[in-house]
């Protein structure tokens, strides 16, 4: 009977130490060889699960990610293109989730690119988030050939010439990712060096701090009422930090406008040089020319903001306090201005309704590469045309039921002869006309419009 206690306890022993050291895995960082990983619940594969050490040799890129996030997506559907068209089997991506199996099934079998990628993928990841903790997606961690962490970045350092620098055996020196800072505490605070005599620190009551880039952390913003105080006192403030965001989309919040929903063709910006604030027609400077590293960019063309308003300051103050800093540190004016401009305005009589087919996705007209056509209802047809690069803004003054769904191939949407073809059979049309919008104005100081 002691015998079999002993070896049940010697067992249990065994049992509760695994456990710990699973619950104590030590994050790895950029010059680190990887430990013995076996990576499981693995779908695209053969088997189940794979041990890291299996890969050396190969190129491994992890993409730590969500199915629902389109710079993962978009990462992705690039890393598979290589794997398949350029690099062959040296290259061995992986995209990484913590999302249950049942999602990631769904986007492999009905998403337009999670139906063609063919590399192997990791649902309800508990283990590599450890190793590689983030906040933001997507996380790209390189491994290299002989198993050591080489880099870890955001998405945009993922391209054919990164690739094959590494694969050749090229030195690598770029800005380590990390965005599992606080972003709930303060940017800065006093500096206590400088005055090594004062036990308790003056409390700031109000600040505010604008910088450039900061390498190697992705792009965040955040309003915070009563954050966390920074010296122990209680809080009655509202913080706000911006990160590495470019000008138009700083100028947006101060005036409590989404850069998500906020159209381009609504922008003017009066400036010496367009590109610095939205390259290729886009707010944030994604989507740039193939000619344009997207990384220089970021490092030239986003900045950071910080401050902490007191509390009983209202807020449209605090947000006109903002706007006044940013037109300070970047030396431009920014406003709302309602404007004259030319526009393109729907109007017309419906001929009939069309039913929408259930089958097409409604929003089918809005996935650049995956779904170039499908029915869209009037609202989201006007939105989605005012947010195409280098279109005027689009207008509607025709009232269309909500039901009542149009077919529509998105390479009609920057052309208005086209537009027409496909509008005219419905009785709509789409004319252009001057009409007063209210629009984003930022002017350089001592800009001069020449004709």
């Amino acid at each position: 009977m002691k015998l079999k206690l002993g070896f049940a306890g010697a067992i249990l022993c065994l049992l509760i130490a695994n456990i710990a050291k699973a619950q104590s895995i030590k994050p790895l960082k950029v010059g680190d060889k990887c430990p013995e990983i076996i990576i499981g619940n693995m779908l695209n594969s053969k088997s189940s699960a794979v041990k890291l050490s299996a890969l050396k040799g190969k190129l491994v890129i992890i993409e730590l990610a969500t199915v629902y996030c389109g710079p993962c997506k978009e990462t992705a559907h690039k890393l598979d293109s290589l794997r398949k068209n350029v690099f062959g089997e040296r290259l061995y991506p992986i995209f990484v989730t913590s999302e249950e199996r049942e999602k990631v099934n769904v986007f492999l079998q009905k998403d337009p690119i999670g139906k063609t990628l063919g590399f192997l993928y990791v649902y309800g990841d508990k283990k590599l988030t450890k190793y590689f903790p983030h906040t933001f997606t997507p996380h790209e961690v390189w491994i290299n050939q002989k198993g050591v962490v080489i880099a870890i970045t955001d998405h945009h350092y993922v391209t054919k010439e990164n690739i094959q620098k590494v694969l050749n055996g090229e030195a690598v020196d770029w800005p380590v990712k990390y965005d599992a800072f606080d972003d709930k505490a303060p940017l800065i605070v006093l500096n206590k060096a400088n005055f090594p005599m004062i036990k308790d620190m003056p409390r700031l009551i109000t600040y505010s701090a604008f910088s450039n880039h900061i390498d190697g952390v992705s792009s965040s913003f955040l309003l915070k009422w009563n954050p966390k105080p920074i010296y122990g006192d209680s809080s009655d403030r509202v913080r706000i930090s911006m990160v590495n965001l470019p000008v138009v989309v700083m100028y947006l919040w101060a005036f409590d406008k989404a850069y998500t929903t906020f159209p381009i063709s609504q922008l003017i910006l009066e400036v010496k040089d367009k590109s610095k604030y939205s390259s290729n027609g886009r707010l944030t400077g994604d989507n740039l020319p193939p000619s344009t590293d997207q990384v220089v960019w970021n490092k030239e063309n986003t900045y950071c903001y910080n401050a902490e308003f007191l509390q009983t300051v209202p807020e449209h103050e605090v947000r006109k306090n903002v706007l006044a800093q940013l037109d300070y540190s970047l030396g431009v004016h920014g406003r709302l201005e309602k404007r004259q401009v030319d526009c393109w305005v729907l109007s017309g009589n419906l001929k009939s309704n069309f039913p929408f087919k259930k089958e097409v996705p409604i929003d089918s007209i809005y996935d650049v590469k995956n779904r170039p056509a499908g029915y869209a209802i009037i609202g989201n047809l006007v939105w989605y045309a005012s947010r195409v690069p280098n279109n005027p803004p689009f207008l509607s003054e025709v009232t269309v039921p909500e039901q009542v769904r149009v077919w529509i191939t998105k390479q009609v949407l920057s052309d208005i002869d086209q537009l027409n073809s496909a509008l005219n059979k419905y009785g709509l049309v789409v004319k252009k006309a001057k009409r007063e919008v209210e629009m984003l104005v930022i002017t350089e100081n001592g800009y001069i419009n020449k004709p």
